[in-house]
């Protein structure tokens, strides 16, 4: 997916499929609190505004966090 930022990914992803950037951020765009993104294997650190940076040849994950007991 291309995009130079974690929000940059999460748009290309909503342009493709509509509507998915809706179950990863909320209306300010910050990531929902169930869900975590990894770029090269690290999390990402700027749930806020999805500043962090991917590289070209980066792996993005996206994953739904389970709760519950």
């Amino acid at each position: 997916m291309e995009g130079e930022t974690v929000a940059g990914v999460v748009r290309t992803l909503d342009r493709r499929y509509p509507g998915l950037a809706a179950y990863l951020v909320d209306d300010r765009g910050a990531l929902r609190k169930h869900v975590n993104i990894f770029v090269g294997g690290e999390l990402v650190v700027d749930r806020e505004r999805l500043t962090d940076p991917t590289g070209s040849e980066e792996e993005v994950f996206i994953l739904q966090a389970l709760s519950g007991g």
